[in-house]
């Protein structure tokens, strides 16, 4: 995993903003100056764009799905 994290004392993840070191030996930051995580940005942008869209026709049926499933209150 390119980042550690680990859970607060109120149990939302807690992500380090420390800088991750990539294949090539280089560094790179997690977080950008305005607080944008850079981990998912990168994944989908080292993705060919079929990739990119079959990756959101699966999210869009994932959702679907739930939805559909969904117990209603």
């Amino acid at each position: 995993m390119p980042f550690e994290s680990s859970m607060s004392e109120k149990g939302a993840p807690v992500i380090a903003t420390h800088e991750a070191t990539t294949s090539e030996g280089s560094t790179k930051p997690l977080v950008n100056s305005e607080g944008v995580e850079l981990t998912q940005i990168r994944a989908l942008k080292a993705m060919t764009p079929t990739e990119r869209t079959r990756a959101h026709q699966a999210t869009a049926n994932n959702l679907s799905r739930l939805r559909r499933r969904a117990r209603r209150l």
